[in-house]
């Protein structure tokens, strides 16, 4: 069973509470069998482990009840913001997207235990394949790239990311790219 870090459902509850008020999380997990909601229920620690099933079964029921077109486009960018502390953002002013990338692609293990990544890029380009991933659901990738987009803004870049392969539309692996000015 593929899951998540407790960082990454947290990042949820707080983007819900912010962006749609109280409630919204409580109701996204009513919608869950009580198999799959019961592991979200109470407190959530970063540090500990969650079923990624569970996670974005919650996830797209947040999004159809938030009836949020942008809904997991606005996360993706939220969660990248979150899960950045302040240190690192301070520092991304001085990294490149690429360096950035490559180092979030090895630190990936600390909010996945499944998939990982292989960056390549240079020259204002960035091109990123997310292999064996367990979590295969477009709306996940649309937050992916959100995040991603996000993150290389906070490098002080301007420019925008694509993913042109995607496993939901049965590609063999996800690919993300970004171009930057």
């Amino acid at each position: 069973m593929a899951n998540v870090a407790g960082s990454s459902l947290l990042s949820l509850q707080v983007f819900l509470r912010k962006a749609y008020g109280e409630g919204l999380y409580s109701r996204a997990l009513d919608t869950l069998s009580g198999d799959e909601a019961e592991p979200m229920r109470g407190i959530v620690l970063p540090v500990n482990w969650y079923p990624a099933h569970g996670y974005i079964l919650a996830l797209k029921a947040a999004g159809a009840l938030s009836g949020d077109d942008e809904f997991y486009d606005r996360y993706g960018a939220f969660a990248a913001d979150f899960q950045i502390n302040a240190f690192r953002k301070f520092v991304l002013r001085f990294a490149s997207p690429v360096f950035f990338l490559d180092r979030a692609g090895r630190m990936w293990r600390r909010s996945h235990d499944t998939g990982h990544w292989a960056i390549e890029g240079g020259d204002r380009r960035m091109r990123g394949t997310l292999r064996d991933f367990a979590i295969v659901d477009a709306d996940y990738c649309r937050v992916l790239v959100a995040w991603i987009h996000r993150a290389s803004q906070l490098t002080g870049t301007r420019g925008h990311t694509t993913h042109p392969a995607c496993r939901a539309r049965g590609a063999e692996a996800c690919v993300f790219e970004g171009r930057w000015e």
